[in-house]
């Protein structure tokens, strides 16, 4: 059987659907954010658990907040981060991360994670 090989990845931009199952009513909907890592990644488990995601929710949309050329933060807003989204629940945006990255970087909730790449 091959190997799963996850939708997205960490520092890619995501739009969240704009409908979620009532479970999730407390969760953010329609709105951008960064993907942070998958539960698998962080936890471990299969391939259901790399189809859960945690995520960075973009204040304003990230071209507000970091200068798309330069990669310097234009603007020191805050974000703020909520898991689990399901795959499903996401459409990729942008798929270039290094201005995710970047903000994820100011993000200090995942510091103690160690990520390839």
């Amino acid at each position: 059987m091959p190997k799963y090989v996850q939708k997205f990845q960490r520092g890619q931009r995501v739009k969240i659907a704009n409908k979620l199952p009532s479970y999730m009513s407390h969760f953010e909907s329609n709105c951008e954010a960064i993907v942070k890592y998958t539960y698998k990644e962080k936890y471990g488990g299969g391939i259901a658990q790399a189809k859960e995601y945690s995520l960075y929710i973009l204040v304003k949309p990230d071209t507000d907040i970091v200068d798309l050329e330069s990669g310097k933060i234009k603007h020191d807003l805050r974000g703020y981060s909520v898991s689990w989204y399901e795959e499903n629940q996401l459409t990729l945006i942008d798929a270039n991360v290094k201005v995710g990255l970047r903000i994820l970087g100011r993000d200090k909730s995942d510091k103690k994670m160690k990520f390839e790449g």
